[in-house]
């Protein structure tokens, strides 16, 4: 009798489970929106008769949605793709008189949920081949930027 019990507990918890996983896969995803401001320092070294810089800029994508892009340089600026598709800043100044300047980029971000559907019982180890495939992207950047974390 005790084992029949529990199996039916289990049984319920399981269906349970089952209707709750359908009803969050059945709900419409949540966003959210954000207005966001990024103001990047430009910093000219003694002497440069060229200045040249490219900037990160908000991408957008299926889970994201980017509108009312503003950019405030003092320079002529352009939106260029870099080598992975994605978009940048890029604006060129020659003989700058100033020490610095700024460049502030605005936007609004509507972002999506995402919910994968992950199998882990799909999992594997990485394979060498794969490993190779992707190591540009999880490797660090060897750029000659340095940033400050405040």
């Amino acid at each position: 009798m005790k084992n029949w019990f529990r199996f039916s507990m289990l049984a319920i918890q399981i269906a349970g489970l089952l209707t709750f996983t359908q009803s969050v896969a059945a709900q419409p995803l949540r966003k959210a929106t954000f207005e966001l401001r990024n103001e990047l320092i430009v910093q000219i070294p003694d002497g440069a008769k060229r200045v040249r810089v490219w900037a990160a800029l908000p991408q957008d994508d299926p889970a994201q949605q980017i509108k009312n892009l503003k950019i405030e340089a003092p320079y002529p600026s352009r939106v260029e793709l870099d080598s992975e598709g994605s978009k940048v800043l890029f604006f060129e100044a020659d003989a700058p008189k100033e020490k610095e300047f700024k460049v502030i980029t605005s936007f609004v971000v509507t972002r999506s949920e995402v919910r994968s559907g992950v199998d882990a019982k799909k999992a594997k180890p990485i394979s060498e081949a794969i490993r190779r495939a992707y190591s540009r992207r999880v490797s660090p950047l060897r750029t000659g930027i340095r940033s400050k974390v405040w």
